[in-house]
Order: structure tokens, then C-alpha cells, then sequence
């Protein structure tokens, strides 16, 4: 999001845009690999192999096969449900920002 309010006003190079994407993509990996991890710790489930480190690596393969290890089918249904509409606010709410930036600059 800080992305989307900050291109309108200083557009970044194809170099600066693709060094954010890779530290976007890392941030998000440690970050979903430490809410695997915490959160089996938490629940006492221990999902056989490595599955916290899986779901980090490949997020859309493999954060679902993790919801799906770890709790009741509907549980993780839910979950992907909601995670899914997040994510699709998150987007628009980003499109929103980088519009309503644009117009304010012309």
C-alpha cells in the first residue's frame, strides 16, 4: 500500500521497483513462516514435515495444504475465505490510494 501512495508521487525505476517487490516477497515469506510456526506452537499441533517452511516458499500452494493439515475442513474453508477477501480489500484499497493519488497530483 505505502507503494501505491508513494509511485504517483516519486515514480520509481524498474531497478527500485523490482528491489521492493523482493523485499516485499521476503518480508512476506518470514512473515507467514513465523505465523505457521507460532501459531502450531500455540495450538499444539505439529503438522508432519515441513510444512510452515512450505506454506512461506509457495504461499498459494501450500498455505492451504497447511490450513487443511492443521485444522477441521470447514475451519480452513473459512479461513481460505476469509484470507481470500482480504486479500482482494487489500487490492482495492491500494487501487484506491495509487487513484485518488494520481488525481490529486493532476
Amino acid at each position: 500500500m505505502i507503494v501505491g501512495i508513494l509511485s504517483p508521487l516519486r515514480p520509481l525505476s524498474v531497478r527500485e521497483q523490482g528491489a521492493t517487490d523482493l523485499l516485499i516477497g521476503v518480508l512476506t515469506a518470514v512473515m507467514v513462516y513465523t505465523w505457521c510456526r507460532a501459531e502450531a506452537a500455540e495450538r499444539a499441533v505439529i503438522p508432519s514435515g515441513r510444512f510452515a517452511l512450505w506454506a512461506a516458499l509457495l504461499p498459494p500452494v501450500f498455505f492451504p495444504v497447511y490450513l487443511y493439515r492443521t485444522r477441521s475442513a470447514r475451519v480452513a474453508t473459512l479461513t481460505l475465505v476469509g484470507s481470500v477477501l482480504y486479500y482482494i480489500a487489500i487490492n482495492l484499497l491500494n487501487a484506491a490510494a495509487l487513484i485518488a493519488v494520481t488525481e490529486l497530483r493532476t
